[in-house]
């Protein structure tokens, strides 16, 4: 997304846009329908509206599910669409965990001195 992100508004068009309008954008939400592309997501995205996730930088438990959530994040807290993008990705339960096979092994590597 080549926009400016937008904290406490959609955004402008075409120059800014929050972590939601960039979802809404990114699946095609018309510009005119954004005041109420949280139908549209949830429609897409029906386990955003489950529960009450906590909030990662300041334990609030207000937010109704994914999406109130990014909008904490994003109004509140300022996280980059990415990181908001990053963590709500993170909850989606119709994403498998990462096989812990694949994740970097740490390896300590002892120098002896001389």
């Amino acid at each position: 997304m080549n926009t400016s992100q937008a904290f406490g508004s959609f955004g402008v068009r075409g120059v800014s846009a929050c972590a939601v309008s960039a979802v809404a954008e990114a699946i095609g939400v018309a510009p005119e329908l954004m005041h109420c592309c949280d139908f549209e997501i949830h429609s897409r995205y029906p386990w955003c509206r489950n529960g009450k996730p906590v909030c990662p930088a300041c334990g609030d438990r207000s937010c109704w599910g994914a999406l109130g959530l990014a909008i904490h994040l994003n109004d509140m807290h300022h996280w980059s669409r990415q990181s908001i993008a990053d963590h709500i990705e993170a909850l989606d339960p119709t994403v498998p965990p990462a096989d812990a096979s694949s994740l970097p092994v740490a390896v300590d590597v002892l120098v002896e001195s001389r």
